[in-house]
């Protein structure tokens, strides 16, 4: 990993990222969500602000304690529910980055933590206008954790094949 690393955020402000670029990245967030539930564990709370990049990497860095309780764009259903948090909902937070990354948008805003979490519950998002990448991110925004993506490898074989298309 090189000494370049910089806030995803920054790399966003309020544009969207050529679809490639959006890709790669997604493959290298992608990489570290695979070493982390190798190691039987989950992020809980992976936004773009906890996201460092660079050219030839990705760092997550770790969610502060009690992080996967706060509401966010990122938040998975099950988490409103009370549920545990665990791979699938890194899946629907990773989702969720890879949207914001291929629009500049997010998939689900509010004015209000009720409005936020209706828009969760319930409110499917807007397509990308990427045919692929619509229906990558499709499954990962499943409201239900069963019908996401249940592991990263899958979804990293989508991005890759995405990677030589483009």
């Amino acid at each position: 990993m090189t000494h370049d690393l910089q806030p995803l955020t920054k790399l966003l402000s309020g544009n969207r990222m050529a679809v490639s670029d959006a890709i790669r990245y997604a493959l290298n967030i992608g990489s570290e969500l695979r070493r982390i539930h190798a190691d039987g564990r989950c992020h809980g709370a992976l936004t773009p602000e906890l996201i460092q990049v660079s050219a030839s990497g990705a760092r997550l860095l770790p969610a502060t304690p009690g992080a996967v309780e706060d509401l966010t764009s990122y938040t998975a259903p099950e988490i409103l529910e009370g549920e545990p948090a665990d791979a699938r909902t890194d899946i629907f937070a990773f989702g969720a980055v890879l949207y914001v990354m291929a629009t500049g948008r997010h998939a689900f805003l509010a004015d209000s933590p009720e409005a936020l979490e209706a828009e969760i519950r319930a409110k499917a998002f807007s397509p990308i206008g990427h045919e692929r990448l619509d229906h990558l991110v499709k499954q990962c925004l499943a409201k239900e954790p069963s019908a996401r993506w249940q592991r990263m490898q899958p979804i990293q074989m989508e991005l890759r094949l995405l990677a030589i298309a483009a």
